[in-house]
């Protein structure tokens, strides 16, 4: 994931949730919704719900805000204010699999320390 998406992230705890989405539909005034991304190996199946199976490992979570025409290729942008009062404080992630094994990563570190 540090090489797909850098070194530099925050943290959405889950309790947030409906606030940050709250504060997206007040920004925009559009509706939102979100959810967990599901995965599939059908490439028919594939949608903006519905990622490759490839991508399970990321266990992403999307916001949906509004509709666009399915050709529409240019960035909307969604000035937030007070979106800091929503997120956590994180330098340090720690990751534990269901085996045991234990990760941590840092923010701005480009690497993965192994415990």
């Amino acid at each position: 994931m540090l090489e797909e998406f850098g070194a530099y992230f925050v943290v959405l705890s889950a309790r947030n949730i409906d606030a940050y989405a709250n504060m997206i539909s007040e920004a925009c005034g559009e509706p939102v919704r979100y959810g967990l991304i599901r995965y599939s190996d059908k490439p028919l199946n594939r949608s903006l719900t519905i990622k490759d199976h490839g991508f399970s490992y990321q266990k992403e979570f999307r916001f949906y805000v509004g509709e666009c025409d399915k050709n529409e290729v240019q960035d909307k942008s969604i000035r937030l204010h007070g979106v800091s009062d929503l997120l956590l404080e994180a330098g340090s992630l720690r990751f534990e699999s269901a085996s045991g094994l234990v990760r941590y990563c840092s923010q701005g570190q480009k690497k993965v320390v192994y415990a």
